[in-house]
């Protein structure tokens, strides 16, 4: 059984390694993205217990256009196509030039 020093820790680690979050204006899978449109390197996230929360904020001048995925990256940078996939959701997500979007995506760790 994992500790909730365990998880703290595992969390901790997640915490330093998830440096990006990426927007796909296809359907990401696991070999990748399709389309990425805009990435954003992410701040520190929000700890709840067992939950990490990040958050990203677009502007009206960011991410525009359809979305189909987003993806968290670990050891990524600023250039698409660059990290480890860490996680990714499909959305449907249409955003135009008057609208600003925050994103906020949790990961938790689970005993069980």
């Amino acid at each position: 059984m994992i500790t909730q020093a365990g998880i703290q820790r595992i969390l901790d680690l997640l915490d330093i390694d998830v440096t990006h979050i990426a927007l796909d204006a296809g359907t990401p899978t696991e070999a990748g993205l399709q389309d990425e449109h805009f990435r954003q390197a992410l701040t520190a996230p929000v700890r709840d217990g067992a939950i990490s929360i990040y958050e990203v904020y677009l502007d009206e001048t960011q991410g525009n256009g359809h979305t189909g995925g987003i993806a968290l990256i670990g050891q990524g940078t600023d250039t698409p196509g660059t990290g480890q996939l860490f996680s990714i959701d499909p959305v449907n997500i249409d955003k135009t030039s008057l609208q600003s979007l925050t994103i906020s995506i949790e990961v938790s760790v689970e005993v069980g």
